[in-house]
């Protein structure tokens, strides 16, 4: 069947002022062709899919989680690469596929790195891409969040350790920590960098600021008052340098914990802790190990789309865009684990909550998106008023584009943990029975206690399941 847009421009009746038009058209019937790609289709569509797969899946060896992790990797290669790669690794992780994480958290890596190198910036990209002025931010490769990058040298520092490497451990949890402070370095600068791209385009932040939508998510921010920094990062560095006996490492990186979460109780003990064995004040526990618990609960928060208002002095005119924003009704409720030994029951305590993160991180992306989104507005409404001009049908059907691609980019790795919380234990060695529980879900884990080893046990509560990994660090 012959090309509709190669009819239009072979016709002898066309202007050649509308060659232009035509083939800026011929690429939003590209872009209509797309329909797999989240440009028309919002992404929590297909993160829903992702979360309905890992609590419908109730086999043995988790198949269907295993079969979508497969398809998703094959994805990693696309413009959303980034993004496949990092929701892959995460569930060959959850289903105990440590060395296939490992590469796909390898190549996640490898990802970032080169986007480091480039200083890419989505800000930039804009006017480098003719596509994402006709469409949507969603046509802009997905490049990750900061706090993202973080979790991804975390969730490798785990593959490794579950894989008997702390050396490979070791450097990805260096790794997290240097990024952890760029992030800390960086991130006024990022937002600065926006309003001033909106200050030179004449494009007023005041709506944005005013709205409740926003500042309602202002208020889920300031309510986790942890910055940028995420805190888990630093306690499981500290608990393997503890465990390797490194006490000035293990110092360091609970004292950079304790500076986000100054009261935190494992945190605060680990200091003493570690402290008395550096000093050589300990006391050795004969017959003794350590257990940790590092506990994942539910999934990060989802963006959700609403419409706002922008005036654009520049054209004198009022531009409707559609942005993402955290809503409160959608978010995760923040719940410990609790513990239970024959010596009684404990709990875990937050160390982080990723979700607060997500949203510290578009608060500060707000500049930047909102300019962008205006200027694509102000060249979908050239775009329309050319068409119109040329062919009512052309104005009709541009129209019917601007309205259907207005859409806020709500990508985001979906499958992180909402909060990530701790708890280190004393026990007796030998097998110990413990008991799980976070409402409604409970089980026994049977724990072989080493004397004066670490043993690391991973609970991850998703999907109405709970995950349960060991090892010994």
């Amino acid at each position: 069947m012959p090309n509709p847009l190669q009819l239009l421009t072979e016709s002898r009746f066309l202007q050649p002022n509308r060659l232009r038009l035509l083939k800026i058209l011929g690429l939003l019937l590209c872009l209509f062709g797309c329909s797999t790609s989240s440009i028309f289709i919002p992404f929590n569509v297909q993160s829903t899919n992702i979360k309905q797969t890992i609590e419908q899946d109730n086999s043995p060896d988790y198949a269907k989680i295993k079969k979508l992790a497969t398809s998703l990797a094959r994805q990693s290669n696309t413009q959303d690469g980034l993004l496949f790669s990092q929701e892959s690794g995460r569930l060959f992780q959850l289903t105990n596929h440590f060395s296939t994480s490992k590469t796909l958290f390898a190549k996640t890596i490898e990802r970032y790195r080169k986007q480091d190198q480039s200083a890419h910036l989505r800000l930039t990209a804009v006017g480098n891409q003719s596509l994402s002025l006709l469409s949507n931010d969603n046509v802009i490769p997905y490049d990750g969040e900061p706090y993202e990058q973080v979790m991804a040298h975390q969730f490798q520092a785990l593959n490794y350790l579950f894989l008997n490497d702390p050396t490979a451990a070791a450097i990805e949890l260096r790794r997290a920590a240097g990024m952890q402070r760029r992030i800390e370095r960086d991130e006024e600068n990022r937002k600065q960098q926006g309003v001033t791209a909106a200050q030179k385009h004449g494009i007023s932040l005041k709506p944005l600021n005013q709205s409740p939508k926003v500042q309602q998510m202002n208020q889920l921010i300031t309510e986790n008052p942890q910055g940028f920094q995420n805190a888990s990062t630093y306690f499981l560095s500290a608990v393997f340098w503890e465990s390797q006996q490194q006490w000035n490492s293990a110092l360091v990186d609970y004292k950079k914990a304790l500076s986000i979460l100054p009261n935190h109780p494992d945190i605060q003990k680990g200091i003493q802790r570690v402290t008395k064995a550096r000093d050589g004040k300990s006391s050795p526990q004969p017959e003794t190990g350590s257990l940790v618990v590092l506990f994942e609960q539910g999934f990060v928060a989802e963006r959700a789309e609403f419409s706002l208002s922008i005036p654009s002095s520049s054209l004198e005119m009022i531009h409707s865009i559609a942005i993402p924003v955290y809503d409160k009704a959608h978010w995760p409720k923040t719940q410990a684990l609790t513990i239970s030994t024959k010596a009684g029951s404990h709990a875990t305590t937050p160390l982080v909550n990723l979700s607060a993160l997500a949203a510290k991180s578009l608060q500060q992306d707000y500049p930047a998106l909102i300019t962008r989104q205006v200027l694509r507005a102000i060249s979908k409404k050239q775009l329309q008023s050319e068409a119109y001009k040329n062919s009512q049908a052309l104005g009709l059907f541009t129209s019917l584009y601007s309205a259907l691609s207005e859409q806020a980019d709500l990508r985001t790795w979906s499958t992180l943990p909402h909060s990530i919380g701790a708890h280190l234990l004393t026990l007796p060695v030998g097998n110990q029975e413990i008991f799980l529980n976070v409402h409604p879900l409970s089980q026994s884990e049977h724990i072989l206690i080493q004397s004066g080893r670490t043993t690391l046990l991973r609970v991850i509560e998703c999907g109405g399941k709970l995950f349960t990994q060991v090892t010994v660090i």
